[in-house]
């Protein structure tokens, strides 16, 4: 199989640290609003929104094999500090086909009830996941959402249904959210003209 890193951002230019350290990692994340002439409907994200981020992604692995699998990170707020392979290997170790960060904080619908964990990072956190194709086809199968909806609340759902081999990476051994001390030197990040 194969993994495709993407994201999506309307403006490339702000998702420089993404494209910088993957690029440091020695893989290239593909931004799929780049080239395809798609206008950004899905909010201003100052609050709920990014649904349009869902369905620009069930596009885009339409034609993929379902045995692939796609590593998805925010455009605007992530960076990667390991590279492609390890990040994939790391996954397979999950044995689930869909896995995404984990948060502290329970955003946008309070009212969810997810289950207890022994860490403090116990919700779904939408900005970063890597999942097998063909179980996202599933997912976006089983429901729809509006450009202007929420991506995370949409994935939350999703995964409270437990319909879906989906869980969270509760102990941020891919992926770190909203963590202090998790950084990034940008002094160590070569910036292209």
């Amino acid at each position: 199989f194969r993994t495709h890193a993407v994201t999506i951002g309307d403006d490339d230019s702000k998702c420089w640290r993404l494209h910088e350290s993957a690029h440091g990692k020695n893989f290239r994340v593909k931004n799929l609003c780049i080239g395809q002439d798609i206008e950004w409907t899905g909010s201003d994200m100052s609050g709920p929104g990014g649904g349009q981020k869902v369905n620009i992604l069930r596009d885009y692995i339409y034609c993929l094999p379902d045995h692939d699998v796609v590593l998805f990170a925010d455009g605007f707020d992530t960076f990667a500090i390991s590279d492609l392979e390890e990040i994939t290997r790391r996954y397979l170790e999950f044995k689930c086909k869909v896995l995404f960060a984990a948060e502290e904080h329970l955003w946008p619908d309070k009212d969810l009830e997810f289950p207890e964990c022994e860490t403090k990072y116990r919700y779904l956190n939408s900005g970063t996941f890597i999942a097998q194709v063909g179980e996202l086809k599933k997912m976006f199968a089983s429901s729809t959402v509006a450009d202007d909806g929420d991506d995370q609340l949409y994935y939350q759902k999703l995964l409270l249904s437990n319909e879906f081999d989906m869980t969270l990476d509760y102990e941020g051994y891919i992926f770190q959210t909203h963590e202090e001390a998790t950084g990034i030197n940008l002094s160590l990040i070569h910036i292209s003209e």
